[in-house]
C-alpha cells in the first residue's frame, strides 16, 4: 500500500475544517430545490425520484439521500456528505498530479492540490447541492483512475460521471475520445475496449429509453419551454458565453493562472505536445470550455464546476514549463493564498472592475449577471462564487427572529429576488430550516405583485435583499404605505433590514 503524503492530509483536514464550518448552511436558490427533491426521494423511499428535475443525477442525489433517511430535514447532514465528497475530489487532483508532474517533484504537487483545495467557486458550490458538484467529483475520479490506468476504478467511476447530470456525460466522451486519441496505444483502441468504454454511454440511453416508454419526457425539460434543441448554440459571440468565461479564467485572480496557461502554451508547446499527459489536460481543457458551454443558459459557475480542476492542473504544468524551482513555488503557493483568500472576500480589483458590485452591508460583492446581461438583479445561483453567499441565511433566520412572522403576514420583496429565499421557516426560532415537521410555510409575495392589489393589503414586511436593484420597490412602498418601525440584522458587517409597512 503507498504511503500517504503527511501534508496530503494536512491539506485535507484544512479544506474539510473550511467546508465544516459551514456544515449547518440551509440551501438557498437552486439548492433548496435539489435538497427537497432529495428529502422527497429519500422519505417516500423512491430512488427513481433521485434524478431531480429530470437530471440523471442519482449517483450524487443518492450519496446526499442516504443520511436524509435517518435524519430526515438535517442541513448538517447536507454539509456532512458535500465536507466528505470535497475531501475525495482533493485527493484525487492530488493523484492526478502525482501522475502528470511525476512523483519527484512533490512540493510543487502539494502546493498545486492546495490551489484547487482553495478555490472558492469549487468550495461555495459543493456547500450549496447541486448535481453539478456531483459531476466534478465523480469526474476528477474518472480521471484519476485514467490516468492511473486502473481501468475497472475508471469505468465504475465513469458511470457515476453520467449519471450525475448530462454534462457529466459530456465529459465522459470527451476525456474518452481525446485518451484514445492523445494517450492510448493502438492496443487500447480495439473494438472489444471501446465496447466495454461505452458501457456508460449505453446505460445512460437505457435510461432515457426506459423514461420515454414510461410516459415521461426523454430529455430534461428547460424550464422556459424550450426544447434542449433549441437553446444549443455553436455562436460563440453571446453574452452568456462571455459571462462564462470571466467565470472560468478571470474572476477571484484567476486571471493570473489564465496568463501563465497562455504564456506555457506558447513558449512551451513543443514540450507539451512530446508530453502526452499533458497534452491530454490541455486539449481537455479547451474542449470542455467550448462544449459544457453549448447549452444557452445562465451564466451561472456552477454549471462549469468540472472545469477548475483542469485548469489547475494546465496551471501546475504551465509553472512547471516556465520557472524555475524557487520561482515554481512562489508562484503556486501566492496563487493558493490568493485564492484562500477569495473565498471568504470579493477582494480581486479585476474581478470587480470588469462585473461590477453592490454592496452587501460594509462588503462589496460581484454583480455576477452583469457580463452575461441576464435577468433576476445581480445573480442568484450566479452569487455562489465564495462563501459571502451564506449569510443570506444566517441574517435571515437573525432577521425573522426579530420579526416573528405568522402564516399570514405578508413577507415582501423585490420580483427579482424572489426566488426560493426561505421556503419554510422554524415554527419556534423563525430559522431557515428545511424540516418539514415543527415549520410553515411563509407568504411570500413580490412588490410588483402587491401593486396590482390597489391597496387591499393592509400591512406587510418588506424584507431587502441587496441582490437586486430595490429602490423602485421601495419607492413605491414608500408612496403608498406608512412605514412603522425597521429590524436589522448583521454580522460581520453584512446586513439585512425589513421595514414593516401599513396601510395609512
Amino acid at each position: 500500500m503507498r504511503k500517504i503524503d503527511p501534508w496530503l492530509l494536512v491539506i485535507v483536514a484544512i479544506h474539510a475544517g473550511v467546508q465544516l464550518a459551514f456544515a449547518s448552511f440551509v440551501p438557498i436558490y437552486d439548492g433548496w430545490k435539489y435538497a427537497e427533491c432529495v428529502m422527497d426521494a429519500a422519505v417516500t423511499f423512491s430512488p427513481s425520484a433521485l434524478n431531480c428535475f429530470g437530471h440523471p443525477s442519482i449517483a450524487y442525489t443518492g450519496l446526499l439521500a442516504l443520511p436524509q433517511f435517518l435524519f430526515p430535514g438535517s442541513a448538517v447532514a447536507f454539509g456532512l456528505v458535500a465536507t466528505l465528497l470535497g475531501a475525495v475530489a482533493v485527493v484525487a487532483v492530488h493523484g492526478i498530479l502525482v501522475r502528470v508532474l511525476g512523483p519527484t517533484r512533490r512540493t510543487e504537487i502539494l502546493l498545486a492540490t492546495a490551489c484547487f483545495a482553495a478555490c472558492p467557486i469549487v468550495n461555495a458550490n459543493l456547500t450549496n447541492p447541486s448535481p453539478d458538484a456531483g459531476v466534478l467529483v465523480f469526474f476528477v475520479l474518472f480521471l484519476w483512475a485514467l490516468v492511473s490506468e486502473h481501468r475497472r476504478s475508471a469505468l465504475l467511476c465513469g458511470v457515476a460521471l453520467v449519471f450525475s447530470k448530462e454534462s457529466g456525460a459530456v465529459l465522459y466522451l470527451l476525456s474518452l475520445v481525446l485518451w484514445l486519441a492523445l494517450v492510448e496505444d493502438r492496443t487500447g483502441r480495439s473494438l472489444r475496449k471501446l465496447a466495454v468504454w461505452s458501457v456508460p454511454i449505453f446505460l445512460l440511453g437505457g435510461w432515457y429509453s426506459a423514461r420515454y416508454l414510461g410516459g415521461a419526457p426523454a430529455l430534461w425539460s428547460d424550464p422556459r419551454g424550450l426544447a434542449v434543441g433549441q437553446s444549443l448554440t455553436l455562436d460563440v459571440t453571446k453574452t452568456y458565453f462571455r459571462g462564462f468565461l470571466v467565470a472560468l479564467f478571470v474572476i477571484h485572480f484567476t486571471w493570473v493562472a489564465s496568463i501563465l496557461v497562455v504564456a506555457g502554451a506558447v513558449l512551451r508547446f513543443r514540450q507539451w505536445r512530446n508530453e502526452r499527459l499533458e497534452l491530454f489536460f490541455f486539449a481537455l481543457l479547451v474542449s470542455a470550455v467550448f462544449f459544457l458551454t453549448r447549452y444557452e443558459t445562465y451564466a451561472h459557475p456552477r454549471y462549469v464546476l468540472a472545469i477548475y480542476p483542469l485548469l489547475v492542473i494546465v496551471f501546475a504544468v504551465a509553472t512547471v514549463r516556465l520557472f524555475s524551482s524557487r520561482r515554481l513555488q512562489l508562484t503556486l503557493g501566492l496563487f493558493a493564498l490568493l485564492w484562500a483568500l477569495s473565498n471568504f472576500r470579493t477582494a480581486d480589483p479585476l474581478s470587480q472592475s470588469l462585473y461590477g458590485t453592490f454592496p452587501f452591508g460594509d462588503h462589496a460583492m460581484l454583480k455576477m449577471t452583469s457580463i452575461a446581461q441576464q435577468r433576476y438583479g445581480y445573480g442568484l445561483d450566479g452569487l455562489v462564487y465564495n462563501f459571502e453567499f451564506t449569510h443570506l441565511d444566517d441574517l435571515q433566520s437573525v432577521l425573522y427572529a426579530q420579526v416573528a412572522p405568522t402564516p399570514d403576514t405578508v413577507l415582501a420583496v423585490d420580483y427579482e429576488t424572489n426566488y426560493q429565499l426561505a421556503p419554510r421557516l422554524d415554527s419556534r426560532t423563525f430559522e431557515r430550516t428545511l424540516r418539514h415537521t415543527g415549520s410553515f410555510e411563509p407568504l411570500w409575495m413580490s412588490v410588483q405583485d402587491i401593486e396590482k392589489l390597489n391597496g387591499h393589503l393592509r400591512d406587510l414586511w418588506f424584507v431587502e435583499i441587496p441582490t437586486a436593484d430595490t429602490r423602485a420597490s421601495m419607492a413605491w412602498l414608500k408612496a403608498n404605505y406608512i412605514l412603522a418601525e425597521e429590524r436589522v440584522a448583521e454580522r460581520s458587517g453584512y446586513r439585512l433590514r425589513a421595514l414593516h409597512f401599513v396601510a395609512p
